[in-house]
């Protein structure tokens, strides 16, 4: 069982990490 603190804190970490992804899968392209 995970807190509430680690989950939302592993969601926005997620997010940031997918974000970061996308913009240089973009600048590649």
């Amino acid at each position: 069982m995970t807190t509430r603190v680690e989950f939302l804190g592993g969601v926005f970490f997620g997010g940031v990490f997918y974000i970061r992804v996308s913009v240089c899968i973009l600048n590649g392209v």
